[in-house]
């Protein structure tokens, strides 16, 4: 499909590596809302960020992207959208930004998948895999771009997420807030939705979210979660 329709914006796909997905959506919905200046690192279509602007009117985001097709093609969904002026686009990789202001929330759908030799789309590679960026680099310079009482949301392999919280403890990011995600009742966890704060807390607020119930069958809590956003929902 080279464009996804949702209820306030499209999204074009046909030139960026990484499509529309349930975990960008995941992202998207789930992450606080609260902020308004908003970083929106490797944002591939630009989905999170129209998805943030529409909960968050008053946000302005800024959004970079590494493959030049997908950052060309993250600001063309932008601007045809009711939320242009909210969001801007850089087309740069992380090690090297540095903007002029720090962020009070950045989030990121970051890469996962570990370089293999079977990997035939090097774009699709460096989009996918570790290969571009890694959870240390994310979360060293997550933390440097964070102010005081920002707060950083991403969404991770469940099989990362041990590793991840201490990388994050590392870089004086401390988890806050915790979703674990599961296909169907009967599926292994597979996803964590997370929120690291700049400052530790006593308390970790944690839910869990089915996505089916059975094949195209959404559960409830799915639905309340993603239904300002889906046509169908």
């Amino acid at each position: 499909m080279s464009e996804f329709h949702f209820k306030q914006f499209s999204i074009c796909q046909d030139k960026c590596q990484m499509k529309v997905g349930t975990d960008g959506v995941l992202l998207g919905a789930w992450a606080n809302s609260e902020k308004t200046k908003l970083l929106d690192i490797g944002t591939g279509t630009g989905l999170i960020s129209l998805m943030m602007a529409q909960r968050q009117p008053k946000a302005t985001i800024t959004a970079i992207e590494i493959d030049p097709l997908a950052a060309k093609q993250a600001e063309e969904n932008c601007k045809k959208s009711i939320f242009e002026k909210q969001i801007r686009i850089v087309y740069s990789d992380l090690k090297s930004f540095e903007p002029s202001q720090k962020f009070d929330h950045i989030f990121c759908n970051p890469p996962f998948f570990k370089p293999n030799a079977s990997t035939a789309n090097l774009k699709r590679m460096i989009a996918r895999q570790t290969l571009s960026l890694d959870f240390e680099t994310l979360l060293e310079k997550a933390s440097n771009l964070l102010e005081e009482s920002g707060i950083f949301s991403c969404i991770i392999p469940f099989e990362s997420l041990v590793n991840f919280v201490e990388l994050a403890k590392r870089n004086h990011l401390y988890l806050n807030r915790i979703c674990q995600i599961k296909g169907n009742e009967n599926r292994p966890w597979v996803r964590s939705l997370l929120e690291f704060k700049t400052k530790e807390s006593s308390i970790i607020s944690y839910s869990t979210l089915i996505i089916e119930k059975q094949r195209h069958v959404y559960s409830e809590e799915y639905t309340r979660l993603t239904e300002m956003f889906y046509l169908k929902m």
